[in-house]
């Protein structure tokens, strides 16, 4: 049996992964993007693993750009982080187990949990 795994494109189509978080800003700055539902899952998926934060209904686009705005003016220091840097390889992403420690890296978190809820560290 072959289980097929999403390539890290693939889960962040149609944003690349070489980007760094400033470039993906910059190419969010455009309006017609701040509110495509296409974007959603990428964005949940990098929101995530830049707060460490879960959410328990589902964010709109802008709510996911303005929370990782937000973060980068918080801490400057990620504006040049890439995304492939940022996000571990695709297959982890998929093969996280729902509500493990990694649950905030997860595609899962972001799918699953919707409203904000703080994590203990």
């Amino acid at each position: 049996m072959t289980t097929s795994t999403a390539s890290f494109d693939e889960l962040l189509a149609p944003i690349l992964a070489d980007w760094t978080i400033r470039d993906l800003l910059e190419w969010l700055s455009d309006d017609t993007r701040t509110h495509d539902d296409a974007l959603r899952r990428p964005l949940a998926l990098i929101e995530s693993a830049l707060t460490g934060s879960l959410w328990t209904r589902e964010p709109s686009t802008v709510a996911l750009i303005r929370s990782i705005a937000s973060t980068v003016q918080s801490s400057p220091h990620v504006r040049n982080m890439r995304l492939d840097d940022l996000l571990p390889g695709a297959a982890w992403i998929r093969s996280a187990p729902r509500g493990g420690d990694s649950a905030a890296f997860s595609i899962h978190a972001a799918e699953d949990s919707w409203e904000r809820v703080p994590q203990v560290v």
